[in-house]
């Protein structure tokens, strides 16, 4: 027996070891019979037997006869142990028995790190039985719905889609502009559940910060909303929507750099400068509702809708789509004051259809990052200034007078950083 097979035949028995030691805990825990940790260990030496054994021999029978006689023995168990039951009391146990098994005789056949790996996820899986099952009774069908839909569009149409350029001015590539649209639809989904599971229970400006992510435009219209019904938690639903703000343009710098990295040295400080009128008074409020005691905990019914849907992802494809074609042809009629007017027309509704044709433009040369900075900044002030207009909207009196702070702040920032 070499080296190799007695590391591998340590690494079956550690894997039996780990699932038989999470068994053991859970038997003592709820009780009953169950398999526990030597029997793990055993069936994982004969796993590892009987691969190292067919492997020697070059006969898979032998494995997969050894597989039988464990699957017989297990079920045989498992009917003894639970023919009058009332109700089903599930596999586990015996599920869990098969796959130590299996991944000892991959351990044997030499996929060490694969078998440990699949080994910690096995115990993952069943220790974490309790979390699973609430994130599970938390999920909605149109949720579950939606993620199929990403895990679709990601790994069904994305692989089927042309990797050329279909326009005379080469700017329209349907393969780069559907991986685009992937990625703002993952970092939404991000956002939206990062709100989902811990907004409510951390407050206005937890749930402004990652909803900002999905829609910083839909935290605002909802907390503008309810400073009309709840006037006595104003001040924590304005740290909720500049939070979301900031998060706008946190979120303008990182999608720009993903695409075109050496656009973040020109973007960052303008954007900085801008962002450091909804920072300051967040942070103002923040302190000052601490010291109170005082916030808004419960961010109400979900703010949000789904961050991901076939036909929104399609829709958005399509502006993105139509901003690259309208940027690039009035890039040669009107020099950098047309892309200034496309940019602050398009961010009045969407902020990252401008910042992915601005990174895209500039990182083709068709623009330079002096202009494709300036862009982005005033796509970030614009689409603040449309929030803003919300607020006037639907806001009680006191929202307003903090957002209109926000809003000059932002505004004589961002001309500062404009001329740096």
């Amino acid at each position: 027996m070499s080296q190799d097979d007695i590391i591998s035949f340590l690494v079956a028995l550690f894997i039996g070891a780990l699932v038989g030691t999470e068994r053991t805990l859970d038997k003592r825990r709820l009780g009953g019979r169950f398999l526990g940790l030597r029997s793990f260990i055993l069936i994982a030496e004969l796993g590892a037997l009987g691969a190292w054994l067919a492997r020697g021999l070059n006969s898979p029978w032998i494995f997969l006869t050894a597989l039988l006689v464990i699957g017989a023995l297990l079920g045989m168990s498992y009917w003894q142990q639970n023919k009058n039951a009332d109700e089903f009391p599930g596999l586990i146990t015996e599920l869990a028995a098969l796959v130590v098994f299996i991944l000892s005789g991959v351990a044997v056949l030499g996929y060490n790190q694969l078998a440990v790996a699949l080994g910690i996820v096995t115990t993952g899986l069943i220790a974490l039985k309790e979390t699973l099952h609430g994130l599970t009774n938390r999920l909605r069908s149109r949720e579950f719905l939606a993620a199929l839909q990403l895990l679709f569009a990601t790994f069904l149409i994305l692989p089927t889609v042309p990797n050329t350029y279909i326009d005379p001015w080469e700017a329209l590539n349907p393969r780069k502009l559907w991986l685009l649209v992937i990625l703002i639809c993952t970092l939404s989904m991000f956002g939206y559940w990062a709100t989902k599971i811990f907004g409510q229970r951390r407050g206005a400006t937890f749930t402004g910060v990652f909803g900002g992510l999905v829609s910083s435009t839909a935290v605002t219209l909802n907390f503008a909303r309810r400073s009309q019904k709840e006037p006595n938690v104003t001040e924590s639903l304005a740290a909720g929507i500049f939070a979301a703000w900031l998060t706008m343009f946190i979120r303008i710098a990182v999608i720009a750099s993903i695409i075109n990295f050496a656009i973040l040295g020109k973007i960052w400080l303008p954007l900085f400068m801008a962002a450091l009128g909804p920072f300051g008074v967040m942070i103002y409020l923040g302190l000052k509702l601490r010291t109170r005691g005082k916030r808004a905990k419960e961010t109400g019914s979900t703010v949000l809708q789904n961050p991901f849907e076939l036909w929104s992802a399609i829709q958005f494809a399509a502006l993105f789509a139509a901003v690259l074609l309208l940027s690039r042809w009035v890039q040669h009629v009107f020099n950098s004051e047309g892309v200034y007017l496309v940019t602050s027309l398009a961010a009045i509704t969407d902020v990252d259809a401008i910042t992915l044709s601005m990174a895209e433009l500039q990182l083709n040369g068709t623009i330079s990052q002096h202009v494709a900075g300036h862009a982005l900044l005033l796509a970030g002030l614009v689409n603040t200034l449309s929030k803003y207009g919300l607020v006037l909207l639907f806001g009680n009196s006191k929202l307003r007078q903090l957002s209109t702070t926000v809003v000059i702040t932002c505004l004589v920032l961002g001309a500062i950083g404009w001329v740096l």
